[in-house]
């Protein structure tokens, strides 16, 4: 596949194409960031671009050292940074890419650089080797590291990974189904439990005294009703045994089971807090310029039916 390397990201409508970020949420990958649901709106226009937490954050002020740090340990320039590819056929598929390593002026291996908390993985999150595989597929570049900075102990762990063609058409095809129908169509995928489906149809703005028939969910809606029961229930229950637990621990910070350690309760330090209602009477100018407003969303409710 002779994909064109177009241009730098900050030039592409994110809005325009499914890109490697988007491919493990239309899957619905247990470990992806989004859903279907979520990609779906935003792709039309329904809710905005993604906020940037703080964890993305850290991300992309990492991103620059880490692939500096590649070059150094691995010995491969990454010549090419945050460049953008279009599929030849299908103008809505796309991918930006981290990195690009070159031999003789041809981009031969793509570097994504990733942060994670954990210690060490013993094979790549799904969600990741769904991005690199799309990009590798709509790149053209069958070849990819995933520079990885495992922050516990700051070691960078390179996964070297290779283009798989049928791991790449079983994502091409899903991608063109979505696309065609769903995002072209305006047609909703089917709702998940997922938190990203959640906080997109929170956003939906909601019109004051409209009405609308849910007689087709009465049933759903005695099943919520079931699942909080149940839920409390099960905290009750949980809240029950862990008191047992402290009780038995007394001032011990690790509990054993044959001589092994097997429960720990350790003292974490309290919450830094701020009372919003002094500062803003005492410094209203730094509250005024510090205070952060957030999505309006609406609050679900069960009503009681009466006759």
């Amino acid at each position: 596949m002779a994909n064109e390397l177009i241009k730098p990201i900050e030039q592409v409508d994110r809005a325009s194409y499914l890109g490697s970020a988007d491919i493990a949420n239309i899957f619905g990958l247990e470990d992806s960031f989004g859903s279907p649901y979520d990609t779906w709106a935003r792709k039309i226009g329904l809710i905005g671009s993604v906020e940037m937490t703080e964890a993305m954050a850290v991300g992309l002020v990492l991103e620059g050292y880490i692939l500096q740090r590649y070059s150094r340990e691995e010995g491969s320039t990454v010549s090419a940074q945050q460049v953008f590819f279009r599929h030849p056929d299908y103008e809505f598929l796309g991918c930006t890419v981290d990195g690009l390593c070159f031999d003789q002026g041809k981009p031969v291996r793509i570097v994504e650089a990733k942060t994670t908390r954990d210690w060490k993985w013993d094979e790549v999150p799904l969600r990741y080797e769904a991005q690199v595989q799309w990009q590798m597929g709509i790149s053209g570049i069958h070849e990819a590291d995933l520079a990885v900075l495992h922050r516990p102990d700051l070691k960078l762990q390179t996964y070297r990974m290779q283009f798989d063609s049928a791991i790449f058409d079983a994502l091409f095809d899903k991608a063109l189904d979505f696309w065609f129908g769903h995002v072209e169509t305006k047609l909703p995928p089917a709702v998940d439990g997922a938190k990203a489906t959640g906080e997109a149809l929170k956003q939906i703005i909601g019109m004051p005294g409209e009405e609308v028939s849910i007689d087709s969910l009465a049933d759903r809606l005695e099943a919520l009703k079931t699942i909080k029961l149940q839920k409390k229930e099960l905290e009750t229950a949980e809240e029950a045994v862990l008191n047992e637990l402290r009780l038995a621990m007394g001032s011990a910070e690790i509990g054993t089971i044959d001589g092994k350690p097997a429960f720990t309760l350790k003292t974490t330090k309290g919450k830094v807090t701020v009372d919003l209602k002094a500062l803003q009477s005492k410094f209203p100018e730094a509250f005024e310029a510090c205070k952060k407003i957030g999505i309006d969303y609406r609050t679900p409710r069960i009503l009681s039916m009466k006759d």
